[in-house]
């Protein structure tokens, strides 16, 4: 009976069963991730593309201009990556991407990823497109069970963080990476 029950309790906390049996979260076995949002929330909900083209899931807003996409690196050749480089890259190319007018670098500092307890690179900045503000957020972090890069960005119009940041933070704290199977 101890191992039935043992063999039901690992079932259950495998990634692919949680996938399967809640709806608020969404797992992407080839990269290792899940994001959740909010429970019994009708204002988010993942689409199938993002922002960014290589995005590997999306969760977005559904009234208000605001999103999250998780993109994801796998392992380098020489197995590091230099985290703040990754948030000074991500400035230079949102900055040079076209339509973007007056990119501004708020800050980039080094912190713990919410909810994961692993170092981390943050990056906040604001640009124009179509001469409205727009605001970007990136967390860049590598995941403890696969070393894979992590990089996901919060996107949207100026001031919808700070208007939505309660949420914002639990989607955050939600993140879990997972041991990629073989």
């Amino acid at each position: 009976m101890k191992l039935i029950c043992a063999v039901a309790a690992l079932l259950l906390l495998s990634p692919q069963d949680k996938k399967a049996a809640n709806n608020d979260m969404k797992y992407d076995e080839k990269a290792g991730i899940s994001l959740a949002k909010p429970p019994k929330n009708d204002e988010w909900d993942f689409k199938d593309k993002g922002f960014f083209d290589k995005c590997k899931i999306a969760l977005v807003h559904k009234v208000d201009e605001l999103g999250f996409d998780v993109l994801f690196q796998a392992p380098a050749a020489n197995g590091t990556f230099d985290l703040k480089k990754v948030s000074e890259d991500a400035f230079t190319n949102m900055s040079g991407q076209t339509g973007v007018t007056e990119p501004k670098r708020i800050e980039i500092k080094n912190m713990k990823m919410p909810g994961l307890n692993v170092a981390a690179s943050y990056l906040e900045m604001t640009y124009k497109r179509a001469d409205k503000v727009q605001e970007f957020r990136q967390w860049s972090f590598i995941g403890k069970e696969n070393q894979n890069l992590y990089m996901i960005v919060l996107h949207g119009e100026e001031g919808m963080y700070k208007k939505h940041q309660k949420v914002a933070d639990f989607i955050l704290a939600s993140i879990k990476t997972w041991k990629i199977p073989k």
